[in-house]
């Protein structure tokens, strides 16, 4: 199909990320999952060029037993029953160019102890010989039980006016139509998610939203500026749709797949940051398929422990075909969690070092460096005296880190201990996290209550990525990224300021 000749791809059962450049195959990939709810999503049409057929295999694994009724053709009620014997359940689609002949099955292989009552036998996508069953498609409303939403890039926007009745209630639309329906039932107070919904929509997009009057008694999605006066959706940005629609659906919606392209397409990296957090908090009961150019993205969602990182690079010719034919033709790579395997996806990507590199700040955008006696448990007031101790408490904190019997599995505990012996007799925070927010000139580092969680994730991915260091070059790479994460967080405060000296040492 497409750019695809043949490829297999296994998908974790939470994270999965496409990332590629434009016209590699990211989007095909995504089509071809949701093709089981939506026939037309890839036709004859997206056939590859010079070939007469294509088919689609899309295997669902870890199905309950209501599940199976999805799958259930129309006249066979023993399916039901006999399905979960399989275990899981591959849906085949045939299409074929020469004519309008399309077919769709479920199938089982036919050298395994027949359950179903097959209407014929045919072959797979390896060419197995298997048991077919027809098959029409998977429920597209939510009423009856869909298993996919579908987030699109360029999707044509309809504005959202609220239609009454089931159909614009529960049907799953690809443009959100019918986000207004799903508006008024969450914006709700009685709503069990009323509360989350208004807290996510001022972290991520700043406002709460709710219905407002529209044309010829209709209502739409929008804001009160006054008791007269408000702002309809569509004349807000592009993304404000998308994330809003995303978040409701994350919201009500549990073990579902969702197929986002372009996550991060008009959206400020703030937001996309605290959005990305929602769907690493939905990610244990629900699957993600997102295609992504954003180096952001990739770091955040990329890191989550089991999520599947996939490379998809593309030539203008087949392999092993003459090269005047130039039929596109795309590949998926597993990217590995080795730090240079990340970076040079990322160069692929089209980003270099610089990229993430820290902006310099000022000193004077620090503020005034305090010296009260009250500061320190030493009642010192003398800077260059308390910069003498502090260098000897990181002396100290060293030759404890010398004494240690390597290798050594990082942890917070091990990095709180470093720092109670760097700092605990000069000051009383040595050895805790921050409890207080922090404004470092016009950057506004994450709240208090983030610290443990962000100091985890850092230390797992350190562990993971990083540890153990193999020679000068890694360990060059290395304390960058280190002294970026400790100065982006920062974990420890003084004199209502980020102490950044720990990380430089």
């Amino acid at each position: 199909m497409r750019s695809y000749t043949k490829v297999e791809i296994r998908f974790s059962p939470g994270i999965n990320l496409l990332v590629g450049a434009n016209n590699a195959g990211k989007s095909t990939v995504i089509k071809a999952l949701y093709k089981p709810q939506k026939e037309y999503s890839l036709t004859k049409p997206d056939i590859r060029k010079t070939k007469q057929e294509g088919a689609i295999a899309v295997r669902f694994a870890g199905a309950t037993g209501n599940d199976f009724s999805l799958f259930q053709p129309t006249g066979m009620s023993e399916v039901t029953r006999l399905l979960p014997e399989m275990h899981e359940v591959t849906v085949l689609f045939c299409l074929c160019g020469a004519g309008e002949k399309k077919e769709s099955y479920v199938y089982q292989p036919a050298d395994e102890r027949s359950v179903l009552q097959y209407h014929k036998r045919g072959k797979d996508e390896n060419g197995r010989l298997v048991n077919l069953v027809e098959f029409t498609k998977l429920p597209d409303k939510e009423s009856d039980q869909n298993f996919i939403y579908p987030f699109f890039a360029k999707r044509k926007h309809h504005h959202s006016y609220h239609h009454s009745g089931e159909d614009s209630m529960f049907q799953v639309h690809e443009d959100l139509s019918n986000l207004a329906a799903k508006i008024q039932n969450i914006s709700n107070s009685s709503h069990y998610q009323n509360a989350e919904f208004d807290r996510l929509s001022r972290d991520i997009l700043g406002f709460t939203v709710g219905l407002i009057p529209g044309e010829q008694h209709e209502r739409k999605v929008g804001v009160f500026v006054d008791s007269y006066t408000t702002i309809p959706l569509e004349s807000m940005g592009e993304g404000v749709l998308n994330v809003l629609g995303l978040i409701v659906i994350l919201l009500t919606e549990d073990h579902k797949l969702f197929l986002i392209e372009e996550l991060e397409n008009d959206l400020h990296p703030a937001a996309l940051k605290k959005l990305l957090d929602l769907i690493i908090q939905k990610a244990g009961s629900n699957q993600f398929v997102i295609s992504t150019h954003s180096n952001i993205v990739v770091k955040y969602l990329g890191s989550v422990p089991d999520s599947n990182l996939l490379h998809i690079t593309w030539q203008s010719f087949e392999a092993g075909v003459h090269k005047a034919i130039r039929v596109p033709t795309s590949q998926v790579k597993k990217v590995s969690a080795a730090p240079e395997d990340r970076m040079l996806l990322l160069q692929d990507l089209g980003y270099d070092l610089f990229d993430f590199a820290l902006l310099c700040i000022k000193c004077d955008d620090m503020g005034e460096y305090t010296t009260a006696a009250d500061d320190n448990l030493l009642g010192i007031g003398d800077k260059a005296r308390l910069n003498e101790l502090e260098a000897k408490g990181v002396l100290k904190a060293e030759e404890f880190i010398l004494d240690l019997d390597f290798p050594v599995e990082v942890s917070t505990s091990l990095l709180l201990e470093i720092h109670k012996i760097a700092f605990g007799e000069i000051y009383e925070w040595a050895g805790t996290w921050r409890k207080k927010d922090l404004q470092v000139g016009t950057y506004a580092p994450p709240k208090f209550y983030d610290v443990p969680r962000l100091m985890a994730e850092f230390i797992y991915e350190m562990n993971k990525y990083w540890l153990p260091v193999k020679g000068e070059n890694e360990l060059v790479r290395l304390l960058p990224w280190v002294h970026h994460r400790m100065v982006h967080i920062p974990p420890s405060c003084q004199r209502e300021r980020a102490i950044i000296a720990p990380a430089n040492q």
